[in-house]
């Protein structure tokens, strides 16, 4: 007999699976050969980064959707964008104009 699952659970368990499958993916890389190329190197860390934010986006979505309160943020511009386009942002904002990207 299969369960019946409320809305909120059917996100929660979507979520963990995206999670999961995610978190799976930064394990593997540590099978990875070491290699010496640093551009190989650069493009493997920023791999990992972008996977950990997405990681902390979906749990953050999760804990929201459940209830809970977000570490960070369920909108995924506060987990995926840099700092720097945080405070060029902000700058703009507190301008009311475009910021020059020179």
């Amino acid at each position: 007999m299969a369960k019946t699952q409320t809305p909120q659970a059917h996100v929660a368990v979507q979520l963990f699976e995206q999670i999961s499958f995610i978190a799976m993916n930064v394990r593997g890389l540590n099978r990875l050969p070491e290699d010496n190329d640093i551009h190989i190197n650069a493009a493997l860390m920023a791999s990992i980064a972008g996977m950990v934010a997405q990681i902390g986006w979906l749990a953050d979505m999760g804990a929201e959707s459940l209830g809970g309160t977000a570490s960070l943020s369920a909108d995924p511009t506060e987990w995926m964008l840099s700092r720097s386009y945080h405070e060029a942002l902000a700058i703009e904002q507190q301008s009311g104009g475009e910021v020059a990207h020179d």
